[in-house]
């Protein structure tokens, strides 16, 4: 099972490359690995809507990892 992942606010799920992209910003240097979002990451039966939360967010800025919260069912995760 393949979660989808959006930029706040998003309408398109964000692409691996797309992901790859912002995982770098955060300050990781291995790439992004797929596999993060593979699986039950949330509530939702067939895979959650995710939607990254900006970072500025004070769970993203004490946390120093991209979270985001289902769109569907609201659980929250991280990358």
């Amino acid at each position: 099972m393949l979660n989808k992942i959006y930029k706040t606010n998003g309408k398109r799920p964000l692409s691996h490359m797309k992901l790859d992209i912002l995982w770098e910003k955060q300050g990781y240097n291995e790439g992004y690995d797929i596999s993060r979002i593979q699986g039950q990451m949330c509530d939702c039966k067939n895979g959650g809507h995710f939607e990254l939360l900006p970072s500025n967010h004070p769970a993203v800025i004490e946390g120093g990892k991209l979270y985001m919260v289902c769109r569907k069912c609201g659980c929250s995760s991280h990358l």
